[in-house]
């Protein structure tokens, strides 16, 4: 009979607490815990989280009912232990860097959501030539970020690779636009995203801050102004800007993810300083591949065959190799026709023929002296030569 009364007193309390507990868990809210921890705070320990925006720490740490919240008041912080969040959301005023360690799993709601992965990219072509003085150059062409998920890019880094000195390099700038397709100028509703740390480092590296949005999915066009105050000179003359992000997965910096672009990203082409008596090269309505700034174009278009009377020199051939222009006559061995203190840095022949014309052949070549011995600079800088010429035709319908 005790017995009997003690069972039936225990499923009573048994049944009583269920009900207690289901009763508490239908009647829980969702909380908002902010991250007020220190720099390499981690989100395992209980003084990191408050209650309140900017508020002392010691909340209970975030559950699947909470929504966490970073903002201003918190610092760069590591998520060391495996987490389930209602909610997840990232302040624009807060500036540090989230860190999702290796094997550490963040899961907001009922989807577990991995770390955004961000690639970099370009588009377009640099500006060709430009004088000096100049204020708000646009360099031409942009550099393009992309997220997989939503990221915040806070920071990244850009080289100058050119010939010309970065200290004749100011006040460059940094706007953005999310675009399908980027534009070949700035757009004018672009937005500012910061300036560069002024002046370039001693490696040629300026860093620009600012708080660039990367929605899921939405290409970001990324556009480059700079002033060059320099008044032309022969240290400036034929001197060349060329921009890159030489390795985007240490450059970029973001709130939260990684960038996941190793290889140099470089805006094609390069700007080169003239002056106003200089004649620009034309240009190439078929251009071929970015080459290096000491490299020489071997293009089938630097290549002219004429056809001789005299078979001993049929066919006679002009072409460009090793950046120097050839000439060999019926196959046999070729004959350097420019000075070896001459670096030929492209040579274009073209076909003005008209019809029932005697045969007319424009060429454009450019070069530069190399020779080490020479001081004066101007005579060390690339020069672009254009001319044209009728070629005499013989019988036979050749």
């Amino acid at each position: 009979m005790n017995f009997s009364k003690k069972k039936l007193t225990y499923i009573i309390f048994t049944f009583s607490l269920i009900g207690f507990f289901a009763v508490f868990v239908s009647g829980v809210e969702a909380a908002n815990k902010y991250w007020v921890g220190p720099l390499g705070g981690v989100n395992s320990t209980t003084t990191n989280w408050s209650l309140t925006s900017g508020g002392f720490g010691g909340a209970t740490l975030p559950d699947i009912f909470d929504s966490v919240i970073f903002n201003g008041f918190g610092s760069s912080t590591s998520f060391n232990a495996n987490m389930s969040v209602g909610d997840l959301l990232l302040d624009s005023t807060y500036s540090g860097i989230m860190t999702i360690e290796n094997g550490v799993t963040l899961t907001i709601g009922t989807e577990s959501v991995p770390p955004p992965i961000v690639t970099v990219g370009k588009s377009g072509s640099q500006v060709s030539t430009t004088t000096t003085p100049v204020v708000g150059l646009n360099l031409g062409g942009a550099f393009t970020m992309q997220a997989q998920g939503n990221a915040t890019s806070t920071a990244f880094k850009i080289k100058q690779v050119g010939s010309l000195a970065t200290s004749s390099i100011t006040n460059m700038v940094v706007y953005y636009k999310a675009e399908s397709s980027c534009s070949a100028t700035r757009p004018v509703d672009a937005i500012l995203f910061g300036t560069t740390t002024m002046p370039f480092d001693a490696l040629g590296v300026a860093t620009t801050t600012g708080s660039l949005p990367l929605l899921d999915g939405v290409q970001n066009c990324l556009y480059i102004n700079y002033d060059l105050p320099d008044t032309f000179s022969t240290s400036t003359l034929g001197r060349t800007i060329d921009l890159e992000i030489t390795n985007p997965s240490l450059d970029v910096t973001l709130v939260l993810g990684s960038v996941e672009t190793t290889e140099k990203v470089n805006i094609a082409g390069r700007t080169m300083i003239i002056d106003l008596y200089t004649t620009p090269p034309e240009p190439d309505p078929n251009p071929g591949p970015d080459v290096s700034v000491n490299s020489c174009v071997d293009a089938v278009s630097s290549l002219l065959s004429l056809k001789m009377i005299d078979p001993a020199k049929d066919p006679t051939v002009f072409y460009l190799q090793n950046c120097a222009v050839w000439k060999m006559e019926a196959g046999g061995t070729p004959i350097r026709l420019t000075n070896p203190n001459l670096k030929v840095y492209s040579l274009t022949f073209t076909d003005l023929t008209g019809a029932n014309s005697a045969g007319t052949v424009r060429m454009s070549m450019t070069m530069s002296n190399v020779d080490q011995a020479v001081t004066d600079s101007i005579l060390n800088v690339a020069r672009t030569f254009t001319t044209t010429a009728t070629v005499k035709t013989w019988g036979g319908g050749e």
